[in-house]
């Protein structure tokens, strides 16, 4: 089976509706699935710097465990669909990754409403025949809220940090690229 076809699985078994949570305690299993925009702020490649990065559209879900009240880690999958560049001579197609990463996450205190840092490292895989694999890296930091009783949302502000191996004009050029991201979703 291709491997774009396993990677939209986790989608498919994860993505729920219910809204469980308890507006206070985390503890057990949880899913953060969550939409956002990835930014870019700059690109490089082969040593060369200062052109213009593209854009992203962004799904992501992440599943894991709470260690505690604090922590959790988990994986995450999801699908990034990249823009043209404005210099078309570095980004002349679009390339769609779909990142696969460990996500930990550290909520500042076991209330409703509270503050959070996370990171996230993995690999951007290819979500087409146009790059190979190259790593993923997301740091930030939100606020998770409950605007009813069982709903809870996560906002997210972070940079991320894509490389893309194989994207410009041969397969040992490496396409690092800067953006700023912006995600919100629900915690199950």
């Amino acid at each position: 089976m291709e491997l774009k076809y396993i990677a939209i699985l986790p989608f498919l078994l994860f993505c729920n509706t219910c809204f469980s949570q308890e507006n206070t305690k985390q503890a057990g299993y949880f899913n953060i699935t969550e939409v956002g925009y990835i930014k870019g702020m700059s690109a490089s490649y082969s040593g060369s710097k200062g052109y213009k990065a593209p854009s992203a559209g962004s799904l992501r879900t992440i599943n894991g465990v709470f260690l505690s009240p604090e922590w959790s880690l988990g994986i995450g999958i999801g699908l990034d669909g990249y823009n043209k560049s404005h210099d078309e001579g570095l980004f002349r197609q679009y390339h769609n990754t779909a990142p696969v990463f460990f996500d930990a996450r550290y909520y500042i205190d076991n209330s409703p409403n509270t503050p959070l840092v996370f990171t996230d490292i993995g690999y951007s895989l290819s979500w087409g025949d146009n790059f190979d694999k190259g790593l993923m890296l997301n740091i930030g930091g939100g606020y998770k809220f409950f605007p009813g009783s069982k709903t809870c949302l996560i906002a997210a502000l972070g940079y991320n940090l894509q490389q893309i191996e194989g994207a410009v004009n041969a397969a040992s050029d490496n396409l690092n690229l800067h953006s700023a991201s912006l995600h919100v979703g629900f915690l199950f």
